[in-house]
C-alpha cells in the first residue's frame, strides 16, 4: 500500500513538487512566523514595537511586494527563454544589474519622501519619530537584497529547483533571531532591524551560490525580453503596490486612534492570519506557475486551462474551509499560546483575538484570488492585477473611513474582509474572459 502511494506521487510531477515544496516552504517561512512571537516576548506591545512595525511595514511594502512580483513574473520568461534555446544566464545577469541600480534609486527616493512626511502622516511623538527614522535607515538595505534574491529564487523555481528557494527565508529568520537575541539588551528594537538585513544578505549569497552550482551563471548578456519583463512586472507591481499600500494605510489610521499598541496588535493579528495563507500558497502556487508556464512555452502536451483552474479552485475552497473552521474554534488557545506573556496585557489579548476572528474570514477570498492571478501572470496579463490592486486600495480607504469612526481598530479589520470579497468578483470576471476565448491550453 505504501509502495503504491509513493509510486502514485512519483508519477505525478506537479503533485509531487507541490507536496515537497509545501514542506520546505513551511520550514522556511515557518521560521519567519516565529519572529513576531519572539518580539512580543522580548518587547511586548508598546511604543517601540509600534515604531518597528511601522517601519517594517513601510520597507516590506516595497521589498516584499516587488520581490514577490519578480519571483513570479520571471518564471514564464525563463521558461520561454529555455524553450527557445536563449541565454538564460545573460537575461538573469542583466536583470540583476538593472534591478540593483533601480532599487538603490528607489530606496533613496522612498526615504527622501517618507522621512519628512512622518510628522504629518503619523501621530508619533518626537522620541518615537527619532526611533522610526533610525529604524527606517537601518532596515532600508532590505529592498536591494530582497529584489535580487527574488530574481534568483524565481529562476530556480522555473528550473524546478523548488526546495532551496522555499526554505531560504529560514536563513534570514535564523540570523535575525540570533542577532536580536545577542544584542537586544544593548541595541533594543534596533537589533531586530539590523538582524533582518544581515539575514537577507546571507539568503542572497546562498541563492547565488546555488544558481552557479546549477549552471545558471548571471552575466551581462542579451537585452532580449528584458524590456518586456520590466513592463510586465511593472504592471503587476503597481497592483501589488496598491494592495500593500492599503496595509500601510491601516497602520497609519491605527496611529490616529492614539491608543498605545494599536499598530502592534493589528500587525500581530495580520501576521497570524497570514500563516495559513502562506502555508497554502507556498507550495501549490509556486509549482503550478512553473509547471503551467513550461507547458505553455515549451509545448509539452495540452492542458485545458479552464478545466484545470476550476479543479484547483475547488480544491483550494475545500482546504480553505478546513482551515477557517478550526481556526475559529481554536481561536482562544491559539492566541493564548502565541501571545499570553507577562507584560502583553489582557486587553491586548482580547483585541488581538477579535481582530484575528474577523480577518480569518478573508482566507477563502485570498486563496481564490492567488490561483486566478497565476493565470494572469502566465499569459502576461498583469494589467488585470494592476487594476485589481487599485480597486482594492480605493475600496479599503473608503471602507476604513466609513467604519473606523464606529468600530475603531475593528473597523479596519471588517473593511479588509469586505474589500477582498468585492475585489474577488472583479478578478473572477476578468479571468473568465481570458479562459473563454480559446487561449492556448495550459
Amino acid at each position: 500500500m505504501k509502495k503504491n502511494l509513493l509510486q502514485s506521487i512519483a508519477g505525478r510531477p506537479l503533485f509531487r513538487d507541490t507536496v515537497t515544496t509545501t514542506f520546505w516552504s513551511s520550514l522556511g517561512k515557518g521560521a519567519g512566523f516565529l519572529i513576531p512571537f519572539f518580539i512580543a516576548a522580548w518587547f511586548g506591545a508598546d511604543s517601540q514595537t509600534d515604531a518597528f512595525f511601522f517601519c517594517y511595514t513601510a520597507i516590506f511594502f516595497i521589498s516584499n511586494i516587488i520581490g514577490r512580483v519578480i519571483e513570479s513574473v520571471i518564471v514564464p520568461f525563463v521558461a520561454q527563454a529555455t524553450g527557445e534555446g536563449k541565454d538564460v544566464g545573460g537575461f538573469i545577469g542583466r536583470l540583476m544589474i538593472l534591478t540593483t541600480i533601480g532599487s538603490i534609486i528607489l530606496t533613496i527616493a522612498f526615504l527622501s519622501i517618507l522621512l519628512p512626511l512622518l510628522p504629518l502622516i503619523t501621530r508619533f511623538n518626537q522620541e518615537e519619530l527619532r526611533l522610526v527614522r533610525s529604524i527606517l535607515i537601518q532596515i532600508s538595505p532590505l529592498i536591494v537584497l530582497v529584489l535580487n534574491a527574488s530574481i534568483l529564487a524565481g529562476t530556480l523555481n522555473a528550473f524546478k529547483h523548488f526546495a532551496l528557494p522555499a526554505i531560504s527565508p529560514a536563513f534570514r529568520a535564523g540570523i535575525m533571531l540570533l542577532f536580536a537575541l545577542l544584542f537586544r539588551k544593548t541595541l533594543g528594537i534596533n537589533a531586530v532591524a539590523i538582524g533582518y538585513v544581515l539575514g537577507e544578505l546571507a539568503r542572497f549569497v546562498i541563492l547565488t551560490a546555488a544558481a552557479i552550482r546549477w549552471n545558471i551563471r548571471p552575466t551581462w548578456g542579451s537585452r532580449e525580453r528584458v524590456r518586456e519583463f520590466f513592463v510586465t512586472a511593472w504592471q503587476q507591481s503597481l497592483g501589488m503596490g496598491a494592495i500593500g499600500l492599503s496595509q500601510m494605510i491601516d497602520k497609519l489610521m491605527a496611529s490616529w486612534l492614539a491608543v498605545t499598541g494599536s499598530i502592534s496588535i493589528l500587525f500581530y493579528a495580520e501576521w497570524l492570519y497570514n500563516m495559513p495563507v502562506i502555508f497554502l500558497s507556498s507550495g501549490l502556487m509556486v509549482t503550478i506557475l512553473s509547471h503551467w508556464s513550461n507547458r505553455v512555452y515549451q509545448g509539452r502536451g495540452e492542458y485545458d486551462l479552464k478545466r484545470s483552474m476550476k479543479k484547483t479552485l475547488r480544491l483550494v475552497t475545500f482546504i480553505s474551509f478546513l482551515l477557517i473552521i478550526p481556526a475559529m474554534l481554536l481561536l482562544r488557545p491559539i492566541i493564548t499560546i502565541a501571545f499570553d506573556r507577562p507584560g502583553f496585557g489582557d486587553a491586548n489579548i482580547i483585541n488581538l483575538s477579535r481582530i484575528y476572528l474577523i480577518l480569518i474570514i478573508t482566507l477563502l477570498a485570498d486563496m481564490l484570488s492567488i490561483v486566478m492571478t497565476r493565470v494572469c501572470i502566465i499569459y502576461k496579463q498583469t494589467i488585470i492585477i494592476r487594476n485589481l490592486g487599485i480597486l482594492r486600495l480605493i475600496l479599503k480607504i473608503g471602507l476604513n473611513l466609513l467604519l473606523m469612526p464606529f468600530w475603531g481598530i475593528y473597523g479596519l479589520a471588517v473593511a479588509t474582509v469586505l474589500t477582498h470579497y468585492c475585489a474577488l468578483f472583479y478578478l473572477w470576471y476578468r479571468v473568465s474572459r481570458i479562459t473563454q476565448n480559446g487561449h492556448p491550453d495550459l
